[in-house]
């Protein structure tokens, strides 16, 4: 069921070094690719979707507009690492609440982002414990000045911001499903065999 008050936001704009490939664009078992897997499980609760992919709007010809929409971190954050991303999808959502994704978590699904659920009236955030990913913050002004003031600190780590809110950590019933995949081997039981 889609929620009114939920945009979500895929963050797609790592270079894929670990990997060395773009993670975003290998395939599951399923042959879908890693971000379209993604976009279908934000899309399944979100009212939007933005797939934030860095310095340049990549991805664009795997998503009609109202599928997903595309767009480049703010220039003011290029290069800031996750929290840029976020700060970008943060300044373009018009809803209460956003939920932040990655590319590179192809076996996220549903049952992670239920069991997440929305954070409370008095909360920031609520996001994975250890993983961070996925999280969902309540959007207000003063979420936007704490990360507007850790990117111009150069301070861009995401554990540290998020220490910096009232936020609730969740262990996951759906262990790994939601884990970041950044090797080749760690992306060997989401992949196709060659």
């Amino acid at each position: 069921m889609k929620l009114e008050t939920l945009t979500a936001a895929v963050l797609s704009g790592g270079e894929s070094r670990r990997m060395g490939s773009d993670k975003a664009l290998l395939r599951t078992d399923g042959g879908t690719t890693w971000i379209e897997r993604v976009v279908w499980v934000a899309r399944s609760r979100a009212v939007r979707t933005i797939v934030v992919t860095g310095r340049s709007p990549r991805y664009v010809d795997l998503f009609d507009p109202s599928t997903a929409e595309i767009v480049p971190d703010d220039s003011d954050v290029h290069g800031k690492g996750p929290l840029g991303g976020i700060l970008t999808a943060l300044r373009l959502t018009r809803t209460r609440h956003l939920l932040c994704l990655t590319c590179d978590m192809p076996g996220v699904g549903l049952d992670a982002i239920d069991e997440l659920g929305l954070p409370e009236e008095h909360q920031d955030v609520v996001y994975a414990s250890k993983m961070f990913f996925p999280m969902v913050f309540r959007v207000t002004p003063a979420l936007l000045s704490v990360a507007v003031n850790r990117l111009q600190q150069d301070q861009c780590e995401i554990e540290s911001f998020l220490k910096l809110l009232n936020g609730r950590a969740i262990v996951l019933a759906a262990a790994g499903g939601h884990a970041n995949l950044n090797t080749p081997e760690d992306a060997k039981p989401h992949r196709d065999s060659p």
